[in-house]
């Protein structure tokens, strides 16, 4: 569905009245159980400080579904992220998309949840330049095999 412009802000306006005239009180968030939108602030922060390059499609309506929410780069790596509270759940197409990144073996693709911050960090510290691979010196290699 595409809407225009006009379309888009007539149903934010009818969203907010709505939530006005029946208000419902949220659940309060478990500690570890932050809205994806500040998990999605907290990763991109630390992403940067860490020396990555960050992207993120702030609207998303008319982009194809389930495509993650954060790409992220160095030069090194090329991480692929989607984001989820500690309820949150993939859809199909995200699914679909994370694990035909994580089938290339030339990316890193993850769901991170809002409790799994330990693993967030441990992933996006710095590495030794000797863990990466090299793929001009395997090319240069597979040629001299040949």
């Amino acid at each position: 569905m595409h809407w225009t412009e006009a379309q888009y802000h007539l149903y934010l306006a009818r969203q907010s009245l709505a939530r006005q005239q029946h208000p419902r009180a949220p659940a309060p968030p478990a500690p570890d159980d932050l809205p994806e939108a500040k998990l999605l602030r907290q990763v991109r922060a630390l992403a940067q400080r860490q020396g990555f390059a960050v992207y993120h499609t702030l609207d998303s309506r008319g982009s194809d579904e389930g495509f993650p929410d954060l790409v992220m780069t160095n030069g090194r790596r090329v991480i692929f992220a989607e984001l989820k509270s500690r309820t949150g759940k993939l859809t199909a197409q995200q699914a679909v998309w994370l694990a035909l990144l994580k089938h290339t073996n030339s990316v890193e693709a993850y769901c991170w949840r809002t409790g799994e911050w330990p693993a967030i960090l441990a992933c996006l510290e710095p590495r030794p330049a000797s863990l990466y691979r090299d793929p001009s010196a395997e090319q240069g290699q597979k040629s001299r095999l040949a």
